[in-house]
């Protein structure tokens, strides 16, 4: 063996953790709260630097508004036109270039979208697994199969669905509620900067909720990686 192949094994392997959100509209705007205080979290932590954190064996890119600089017609990420949106294009740039290990996807949802996320039927109309519930109306499943596919098998990747009218400061929502859910994605995001593998990580999410076996009962059926 030689001194650099010993150099290369006794070099800590580095975990690529790409957190992306507002990838339509006004999505961003809608997950600011959540990001600001996972920011928060992360200054104190990870000595956070323009959305870029370098921790001892990970490298941390957050986008929290990926949408943010265009105006573009809502194109589903299950659709082949996202990949022609200028959002589509940058995804594609920053899974590609990054090729990340954990790669976790925040989107928001209306109230009324909720039936049809979850309908067991959708994989008959979209041809993808409905999405499961996990807690506090937090639906998740796996990304497109437009970019998973771009990914490795051992790639975490996680689509999380944040309940839109759970974080509107209308007068109407709880406050308490508000505060709730912000805590519960952030506790998500936490697990991913803690875990040093795809097992771990869906351990440790198996063991705070449970229903995350419907989601790979889903992926079985249908022959889909799971997450």
């Amino acid at each position: 063996m030689t001194d650099l192949q010993k150099q290369n094994l006794q070099k800590p392997q580095i975990n690529h953790k790409l957190i992306v959100g507002g990838l339509h509209g006004d999505e961003g705007q809608d997950l600011k709260p959540i990001f600001d205080k996972f920011d928060n979290y992360l200054s104190i932590k990870y000595n956070l630097n323009d959305k870029f954190i370098n921790s001892e064996n990970s490298e941390i890119t957050v986008i929290p508004h990926l949408n943010k600089n265009y105006d573009e017609k809502y194109i589903s990420t299950i659709s082949k036109g996202f990949l022609n949106t200028n959002a589509g294009k940058n995804l594609t740039k920053l899974l590609n270039e990054n090729s990340p290990n954990f790669y976790i996807e925040v989107h928001t949802y209306e109230k009324a979208s909720y039936k049809n996320l979850t309908n067991e039927q959708r994989y008959n109309k979209t041809g993808v697994p409905p999405l499961v519930d996990i807690s506090n109306n937090i639906l998740v499943a796996s990304v497109s199969p437009l970019y998973r596919n771009l990914l490795s098998k051992n790639t975490f990747c996680m689509t999380l669905e944040v309940p839109k009218w759970k974080l509107k400061d209308d007068g109407i929502n709880n406050q308490t509620e508000k505060e709730d859910l912000i805590d519960e994605i952030i506790s998500i995001f936490k697990m991913v900067l803690v875990s040093n593998s795809k097992d771990e990580l869906i351990n440790k999410l198996f063991y705070e909720y449970p229903n995350m076996q419907k989601a790979k009962n889903l992926a079985i059926k249908y022959n889909m990686v799971f997450l």
